[in-house]
């Protein structure tokens, strides 16, 4: 099988790492972003053109984000019998180059992969065109789009997403392990 994953928020904490930085920044209460269930530039009042510019600290505060756990060790025996692609909006504006950021991530992590799609802003057309059979993200966007697809869509579940009643939710990379190996049988 092939698995589309994405990075931020589904392999690693991104927001939580960010979200202290950008509260201080804008005067923000931590815990009342936090409620709200709001992330990235959804926080604040800039404009697109001000975020892209602001964003370029993410490059710093996500060099040594950390990882969900086991990540590692179960995308490890993920790869064994299915093809891993990340496919990641990391966009260029952010992290200067996003796909060359991003494998240097991976790679300092450890984390194997197939491919490695950055700048990724239609997802659902990427996972077409990359014959994805299940995808795993944590934006609710991007599942739905996916979805529409008919591809398997595991949703990462975060404090953001948690009222999402329409996907399957999966808290751990356990679970998602449990998924993969479970639609294996099915298509078997």
């Amino acid at each position: 099988m092939i698995l589309g994953i994405d990075i931020d928020d589904t392999i690693c904490d991104s927001w939580l790492t960010i979200a202290p930085t950008m509260c201080k920044d804008f005067n923000l209460d931590y815990n009342e972003i936090i409620k709200s269930k709001k992330i990235y530039n959804e926080i604040t009042n800039m404009t697109d053109r001000q975020y892209r510019k602001y964003s370029t600290i993410f490059k710093k505060l996500l060099k040594n984000v950390k990882l969900k756990e086991n990540v590692k060790e179960i995308i490890d025996e993920l790869s064994i019998n299915n093809k891993i692609i990340f496919i990641t909006a990391r966009p260029d504006y952010s992290f200067d180059n996003a796909y060359e950021y991003t494998k240097e991530f991976l790679d300092k992590n450890n984390i194997h992969y197939d491919k490695i799609i950055a700048n990724a802003y239609d997802k659902k057309q990427i996972c077409k065109e990359e014959n994805i059979d299940i995808f795993i993200d944590d934006s609710r966007d991007n599942c739905t789009n996916v979805s529409e697809l008919n591809i398997k869509v595991l949703m990462f579940e975060n404090y953001f997403n948690e009222d999402e009643t329409k996907f399957k939710k999966v808290k751990n990379w356990e679970e998602i392990l449990k998924e993969v190996n479970n639609a294996r049988k099915i298509t078997n």
